[in-house]
């Protein structure tokens, strides 16, 4: 008859040897935690030591804090490199797609742009394929 703790059922149940080994599990697992936890503090108390030696080096550069326009043209610069990478991968991930049912087209955004028309009847790719690489492809920033 099942007990309301689990553990209780299952050790009455199997035996002393499988209860043993789940002790043995339970002090293994709470020494690999404080362990652990042990070798993290050690780690930080280390990192903080070696920021508070570093700043007190006479060559030591801090960076200056920047304005709200320095700010904005970072963001002017950063947002576009963004759209950038992300054009960059849907490319890469739809020339893998293809690639993977045979259709192979040279590394240039011209020439898969040129390429997907025709590649809509193509036998080698099967028919729920072509509308997602025209997903793909909508989705791209210009």
């Amino acid at each position: 008859m099942p007990h309301r703790d689990g553990g209780m059922w299952f050790s009455a149940s199997l035996g002393p040897v499988v209860c043993s080994a789940w002790s043995h599990y339970m002090s293994h697992r709470s020494r690999v935690r404080q362990t652990v936890q042990a070798w993290w503090q050690q780690r930080c108390g280390r990192d903080a030591e070696a920021i508070a030696i570093a700043a007190r080096q006479p060559t030591m550069r801090f960076v200056a804090i920047k304005s709200v326009e320095q700010q904005a043209i970072l963001a002017w610069h950063s947002v576009p490199a963004g759209w950038q990478e992300e054009r960059t991968a849907l490319l890469n991930r739809t020339r893998g797609l293809l690639a993977e049912f045979g259709v192979v087209i040279a590394r240039s955004a011209d020439r898969l742009l040129a390429a997907l028309p025709g590649l809509v009847e193509d036998a080698r790719l099967p028919t729920r394929c072509a509308p997602c690489c025209w997903k793909c492809v909508s989705s791209w920033p210009r």
